[in-house]
Order: C-alpha cells, then structure tokens, then sequence
C-alpha cells in the first residue's frame, strides 16, 4: 500500500468518527430532553403526592428520578402493600439508626408517628435494632458454625392464628421457659395492649387472668390466696386431676410447714428455707411428712457488677457502669474464699441441702466433678494484701480512697438471716465490711422497676413531709426486725 493510499483510508476513518460522535450528540440530546421531560413529570407528581418538592429530590439525578420516585411511591408510600405503613416505617427507622442517617432516622420517626405508631414502639423499633447488631456482631465475631446454628430448630409452622409448632433437630430441655416461664410470658394482647408501662399494674386481668392452663381463676388475693377451678377447655384429655386449686402466700416459712405437716390444712409446700431442726420437731407425730430430693436450684449469693450507687439516664445499676469494688477481681476472689458452706449446711439446712462449687448441679451429668469450693479466712486476706487493698485503723481495707464497704440483702427468711450473719463474721475476719439488709419476700422478688425498695418508701415519704413541715416538730425511729421494717414516729404540732 503507497502513500496515497494511506491517506485516503485515515480520512475515511476520520470522517465516519465523526458522524459517529454526531450520531452520539443527536442520540444523547433526545435521551436528555427525554429523561428531563421524564424527570418534570417525576417532579410534579412528587408535588401532587407531598404537597411540595423536597430539596433532595431538586438535587437528584434526573435520569435517576422517575425510577427512584416511582420505587418510592409504589412501596413505602403505598397504603396497599402487605405491610402496613407503620411497620414499614419502623422497620426503616431501625435500619437508619444502625447506619447511621440522621435525615432518615427524623423522616421515618416522623412517618411512624403518622402512620400511628407510639413512642413505646418507636423505641422498641430502635431496641431490636441495636439487639441485632449486638448478636450479629457476637455470631460473627466467635465464628458460630451457621449450619449448626440453622439446624437447631427444624422448622416452625402456625396451622392456626393461636398455634405455633416449633420442630427442634434434638432435644430442648428449656425450650417453653422463655414463653410461659420465669424468664419470658406469652400474654394476651388484647387483654395487655392498652395497659404498658406506667399503666401496667391496673389491668383488670392481672387479677384475673386468662389463658390456656389447666386451671381458671375463680378468686385472687394479693399476698394471701389464689383459688382455681378445673379448666373445661384444657387442651389435654382428662386432664387435671383435680377440680379445685387453692395456692396460700403470704405468712412465713415455719406457718407454711405447719400447715402441712401438723394441721393438714394444705396437702403440699415446696422449697420452705425453714432450718432442718424445726421440721424434724414438726415431722414428730404429724399428718404429713417432708421429702428430700437433690434438684438443680442453688442457694448462692449474686455481685452486682454494676454501680448502684451511680444513676445513668434515671437507672441505677445500669449496665453503662461497673462496681467501684465488685469489679477488682481480688475482691471476688476473696469474697469466694469468705463463703463457709460446711457452716451454712450443717447448722442451718441440714439434711436439705449439700455443698457444691458448681452452679449447674443437676441432672448429675451436667454437675462437674473437677470444681472444688475452699473457705480460707487467710487466703482471703493474702489476695487482698497482694492487690493493695490495705487495713486501716479500724480494719476495714481500702485502695484508692475507696473503703471496701459492701451491702449484703435478702428476703426476710431465718436460713437467709443467719447465712448473711456467717458470711459476714469471716468478710470481717479478712478486713471486709458488710451491712446486712433484710427486705420482705414480696419486695426483694419484685419486678418493680420504679422503686427499688417498696418497703420502706413509704415511710420515708412520711418522714420527708414531717421535716418539711416548719408546723411541726417529729422525731421518728426505724427498725429492721424479725417482720421486716417497723418503727415508729413521735410528732408536735408547735404552732398553727
């Protein structure tokens, strides 16, 4: 090929590039006057729809527009879809709060509330969130194997609006524990919905409860009697075997055993804490008798690893603080070492009870057999010498100016009393104070988060509104004795 030809072949090649890029400018100007028509009506539908055109969306890619309107109208905004518009505000509230987006936690907060949902859901929405990454973060972090994790329960189908069927690959001892047990309650929605925190004590069904249990409430008594009658619909064939239930609260442990073993005005009491001398006296020539089994209940004092003598967001204790004291390991360590549960078995539970070092103890497989338990006054010294907390002039240790002072409560109960006593003769021993707090059973196993020592509020209210009136002159005196507090008050009215 010559010269010539080259030259006539690069400006054929040229030329058609050209009409290429002019084919290109036609095709782009029609498919921008398109998108921009396209993006107009985007615009003035969002108008129609909102009222007003949203500075973001002036701010969006016109080509882009249509499309995301359209995605956004036709699902968050739609009052048809499956989900209701409440939920699906709530559900992009909780994924905005984890982000994070600011603008998006506002608008979907505000869209919640205007699709009707309450702060209490609100806040529950943004709960899950924040539980959700929690757990993600944990699973992933310790690398839970994910088909062990799937496996574990097989399927879950709801044949009807009030049955679920949980299908689990092996056996789950505790499985219902966390929908009818201690730890977790199943309840009525229509019954409870109207009646959530602050409000909660006044639903009408909390003294008269419904459900799906072997028996039905006929009368309830707070602190004194529950009776029951047999329930007709009880999903199970001839079942109770009883027509009538009558539980008795209230009293004390050695009145419960009484009435068992002497009076035989009850057929059953159960876990009594009464020393095991008293039931031997009560056993003697009565109408019942006591039975002795090992379970896996212990009887163990918890540390509370947080601060409750610092108040976070209104909560004491929260669980943003640690313990000035409880959180030096030296102390639990020693603390440890101060239990002497020979003691507490031989002179106070007796035959009832045995020493373990384990918190799990039944049934004997799960009980380990490596764990061991010492009671060490000197030991429990030693460690404490080690980590600095040094003796002062009263014996009591400190470090750091804190003085290792602790506060050791439970429910009014003679076992309990004399457990706090023995624990707190061998702290002393090693240079650890403790005061002991005795609080009544119904209050030192209350749920009431509001107040946390019901007991005494009361009384302390009273004394308050005597000191705070300058009419009157009162002296007031109280106690902690064998019925829990008691005491009383003097007051003079001095003048009008």
């Amino acid at each position: 090929m010559n010269i010539k030809t080259k030259l006539v072949n690069g400006f054929v090649a040229l030329l058609l590039l050209g009409v290429a890029a002019r084919a290109r400018a036609e095709g782009a100007a029609k498919t921008g006057a398109a998108s921009g028509t396209a993006a107009a009506a985007a615009r003035a539908d969002i108008a129609k729809t909102l009222g007003f055109v949203p500075q973001f969306f002036l701010k969006f890619p016109e080509e882009a527009l249509p499309g995301a309107w359209d995605e956004m109208k036709s699902l968050q905004l739609n009052p048809a879809t499956a989900i209701p518009g409440r939920f699906k505000e709530l559900t992009g509230l909780a994924v905005a709060a984890q982000v994070p987006c600011r603008y998006c936690i506002y608008a979907h907060t505000e869209f919640a509330k205007l699709n009707g949902a309450s702060e209490t859901e609100i806040g529950e929405a943004v709960a899950m969130a924040a539980m959700t990454r929690h757990w993600s973060t944990f699973l992933n972090g310790i690398q839970t194997d994910e088909s062990r994790f799937r496996g574990e329960i097989a399927k879950i189908e709801t044949p009807d609006p009030y049955t679920a069927k949980l299908f689990f690959t092996k056996p789950q001892p505790f499985w219902a524990d966390a929908f009818c047990g201690v730890r977790g309650l199943v309840v009525p929605k229509h019954h409870f919905d109207n009646y959530r925190g602050a409000k909660s004590r006044e639903a009408p069904a909390n003294l008269k409860p419904v459900g799906t249990g072997p028996f039905r409430f006929v009368d309830f008594k707070p602190g004194d009697v529950v009776r029951a009658e047999i329930n007709p619909s009880y999903h199970v064939p001839n079942r109770p075997y009883f027509d009538t239930l009558e539980m008795k609260g209230g009293g004390d442990a050695v009145s419960a055993a009484r009435a068992v073993l002497q009076t035989g005005e009850y057929d059953y009491a159960w876990n009594m804490q009464v020393e095991d001398d008293i039931l031997v006296r009560l056993e003697q020539g009565s109408k019942g008798r006591v039975n002795i089994w090992a379970t896996g209940n212990v009887e163990h004092i918890q540390l509370n690893t947080t601060d409750p003598w610092t108040e976070v967001d209104g909560e004491r204790s929260s669980s943003k603080t640690t313990h000035p004291l409880l959180s030096d390991p030296a102390v639990r360590q020693a603390l440890s070492l101060l239990v002497d549960r020979s003691a507490v078995q031989e002179q106070i539970y007796g035959r009832q009870g045995q020493t373990s070092a384990n918190y799990l103890n039944a049934p004997p497989r799960v009980r380990s057999s490596s764990m061991r338990w010492e009671f060490n006054v000197e030991k429990a010294a030693q460690i404490l010498d080690a980590t600095g907390w040094k003796r002062g002039g009263d014996g009591i240790r400190a470090k750091d100016g804190k003085r290792l002072k602790l506060v050791y409560q439970t429910s009014i109960n003679a076992p309990r009393q004399k457990t706090q006593q023995i624990v707190k003769q061998a702290a002393a021993k090693a240079g650890i104070e403790i005061e002991i707090k005795s609080v009544t059973a119904s209050v030192f196993f209350s749920s009431d988060a509001a107040n946390p020592d019901t007991a005494v509020q009361g009384a302390r209210h009273l004394f308050e509104s005597l000191a705070a009136e300058s009419r009157i002159t009162a002296t007031a005196l109280q106690t902690v004795g064998s019925k829990g507090y008691d005491g009383f008050v003097i007051a003079l009215v001095t003048r009008d």
